[in-house]
């Protein structure tokens, strides 16, 4: 645990030496988040943006790695970089909006210039203003130590001294490539729809893992609402039935739930034909490039997470 063995923090006991309790400053308190951003956020690798969303040379994306925002940009060589959105100059936000293609980015607040590359390229007067003491060299933006990518899906990371994203990954690699790895590619249809809820991050990050205790009473309404096969489950404190999916978790904290067979649980076969029929041969392909386990997890329902940022249903 990033907490230590115990789970002691600051001599605060956060979690009972059964498991069973915990404290409730764990979602709410800032002292230990300011930890957790230090030990988690700063260590881990964290989801940034999807290939195809920065197709092109100069294509770039804002995205936050904790609390700090970071551009991710795509260079002229293909490769994809990130940089703190922060000019070094004065610490002014450099770029205001989501999504973009440029060929470098102007500070507004007092100009200075920096390439897609993040090279500090032009200072107004800086002849007047600095003489030959100004290191254009030393005032790039400051760069993301690591940035990998997984089957089209870009993740970074602050440590240097970090595992190799499939590395850290670990065995949920074998069960997200399923998703994340088809012949033909896979495009994210954007912009994407963003909404900002009221949270601590450890909320959904614990949830997508495979927190399938909330589902009949958080969806009771939805479970309700059409001939599911999963409508016995509304407001009641049943499971489904043995061998219905699977669960994992990786050594990282990463992890995925299935319910085999289903896109979802709020809908039976009879309600979508022609998405089951769409599956089905999907599966037979898949079925032959990566074997019947994993082509059938394709077809099936599932959320997952890839600790500690990137949540997916």
């Amino acid at each position: 645990s990033f907490l230590g063995e115990n789970m002691n923090y600051n001599n605060k006991i956060l979690v009972s030496e059964s498991g069973l309790s915990q404290k409730h400053l764990i979602h709410g308190d800032e002292e230990l988040f300011q930890h957790e951003l230090k030990t988690i956020f700063a260590r881990n690798w964290l989801f940034l943006t999807h290939d195809s969303l920065i197709p092109a040379p100069g294509d770039y994306v804002t995205a936050k790695m904790g609390i700090d925002e970071v551009i991710v940009s795509r260079q002229n060589d293909g490769s994809i970089r990130a940089f703190l959105n922060v000019c070094r100059h004065r610490g002014k936000t450099l770029v205001s909006v989501e999504a973009g293609n440029a060929k470098g980015f102007v500070c507004s607040y007092h100009g200075w210039g920096f390439g897609s590359n993040g090279e500090l390229q032009s200072v107004p007067f800086e002849k007047d203003l600095y003489g030959e003491s100004l290191n254009k060299k030393c005032l790039g933006l400051k760069e993301v130590a690591r940035v990998e990518s997984f089957h089209g899906f870009i993740y970074g990371c602050f440590d240097q001294e970090a595992p190799p994203l499939m590395d850290y990954l670990g065995d949920a690699a074998w069960y997200l490539e399923p998703m994340f790895k088809h012949s033909g590619g896979l495009e994210l249809v954007g912009p994407p729809g963003k909404v900002v809820i009221k949270a601590n991050w450890k909320a959904p990050a614990e949830n997508f893992v495979g927190d399938a205790y909330h589902v009949g009473w958080t969806h009771a309404s939805s479970l309700r609402s059409g001939e599911s096969i999963f409508s016995s489950l509304a407001g009641n404190a049943v499971l489904p039935p043995e061998g219905a999916g699977l669960q994992m978790t990786s050594k990282y904290g990463s992890g995925m739930g299935v319910l085999w067979d289903g896109y979802s649980g709020v809908h039976s076969a009879d309600l979508v034909p022609e998405l089951m029929a769409f599956g089905g041969a999907k599966q037979e392909r898949l079925n032959k490039e990566i074997g019947d386990v994993r082509a059938r997890i394709y077809r099936s329902h599932l959320n997952s997470t890839v600790f500690p940022n990137n949540s997916m249903l």
